[in-house]
Order: C-alpha cells, then sequence, then structure tokens
C-alpha cells in the first residue's frame, strides 16, 4: 500500500511539475524551462501503532 500511495505521489507531483511549465511557458515567463528534476525520496517510516496510542498508562487511571 505505501509503494502505490508513493508511485500516486510521484505521479501527481510530476503533472503539478508539468502544469507549472505549461503554465509559465505560455505566460512567457521564463525562456528556458527544463524538465523536471527526479530525485529519489528518503524512505518512509514503516507503519506501526504510535506510542501515544499503545501506552497503557492511560487505562490505569480507571
Amino acid at each position: 500500500m505505501l509503494q502505490d500511495l508513493g508511485e500516486i505521489l510521484g505521479v501527481v507531483t510530476d503533472c503539478l511539475a508539468r502544469g507549472i511549465q505549461a503554465f509559465l511557458y505560455a505566460k512567457n515567463l521564463c525562456e528556458n524551462l527544463s524538465d523536471p528534476i527526479i530525485f529519489d525520496a528518503p524512505l518512509m517510516e514503516r507503519p506501526g501503532i504510535h506510542y501515544f496510542l499503545s501506552d497503557n498508562r492511560a487505562d490505569q487511571g480507571k
């Protein structure tokens, strides 16, 4: 699921970059436009329950 999310985010980001590039070209705001730069993002944190959701100290007051 995280891999699919990463792929979707990459496609959306690429689409946004190309849309901005097309806007700048259409409005003659920039003469020399390059293709979007693609780079590797840092690895995502493994999914898990956050400590404050798994902390049983909240149940001790009852």
